[in-house]
C-alpha cells in the first residue's frame, strides 16, 4: 500500500516481479511433477476415487471449499476505472484468466500426486514444501 502511495508505476513494477516469481514457482512444481509422472510415478492417480465418499454433504462441502481457489475473480469489477477499454479487456481477462488458473491447479495437483499420496497431502502442513523435499 505504501509503495502505491509513493508511485503507482513502482507499485506496478513490484507487483509484476512478485507475480513473475509466483509463476516461476508454479512452473517449477508443474515441470518437476510431470517429470516424476513421466518416470512412471502414477500409483496415486491409477485409482483416483479410492477412499472418497459419495455423501452429498461432503461433495457440496468440497465444491464450496474449492471455490476458494478461484476467489478474487470478481475483484476485476472494482478496477474497471483503471482498465484501458474495459468493455473489451475485462471479458478477455475473465475468459483467459479463469481457464488458465484452472489448468494450473489441475497440473499442480497432478504433480503433487506424482510424488505424494492423498493421505500424505492431507497430513502435510505445507504440501509444496513436502513436494520439494522429495
Amino acid at each position: 500500500m505504501y509503495i502505491n502511495c509513493y508511485s503507482v508505476n513502482l507499485a506496478t513494477g513490484v507487483m509484476n516481479v512478485f507475480t513473475a516469481a509466483k509463476l516461476v514457482a508454479i512452473l517449477i512444481v508443474i515441470v518437476g511433477g510431470l517429470w516424476k509422472f513421466i518416470e512412471g510415478n502414477t500409483q496415486n492417480i491409477e485409482q483416483p476415487f479410492q477412499g472418497t465418499t459419495s455423501s452429498i454433504g461432503n461433495v457440496a462441502t468440497a465444491f464450496y471449499t474449492g471455490l476458494w481457489a478461484y476467489d478474487g475473480w470478481n475483484n476485476l469489477n472494482y478496477v474497471t476505472e483503471e482498465i484501458k477499454n474495459p468493455s473489451k479487456n475485462l471479458p478477455r481477462a475473465i475468459i483467459i484468466g479463469i481457464p488458465l488458473v484452472t489448468v494450473c491447479y489441475v497440473l499442480i495437483n497432478i504433480s503433487y500426486l506424482a510424488v505424494m499420496s492423498p493421505a500424505e497431502m492431507v497430513e502435510s502442513e505445507a504440501v509444496a514444501v513436502t513436494f520439494g523435499n522429495r
